[in-house]
């Protein structure tokens, strides 16, 4: 089935404060070959490293200029089913 996509020029609604994204998570099969392809293509470097053992995971933050991307990969996790890819 084709998708379909359609602008909606929906206007903000008014809010007494601004959000702005810290980092943005993302789950990975292989910590060290994410880290290398977003160093390697788009030019990241590693900002610091972290674990968390009692959830069988270890991540990492990357940045590059004010973006931030954090791929955190976890022991054991399954891939998508291919019906939600």
């Amino acid at each position: 089935m084709p998708m379909t996509f359609e602008w909606i020029r929906e206007p903000p609604r008014p809010h007494p404060f601004e959000i702005e994204p810290h980092h943005f998570a993302l789950s990975v099969p292989d910590l060290e070959a994410s880290i290398e392809f977003y160093r390697s293509i788009f030019g990241f470097a590693v900002e610091a490293r972290h674990a968390a053992p009692e959830h069988h995971c270890h991540a990492a933050f990357l940045r590059r200029g004010a973006v931030r991307l954090e791929p955190i990969e976890v022991q054991g996790a399954a891939p998508l089913p291919s019906d939600r890819r």
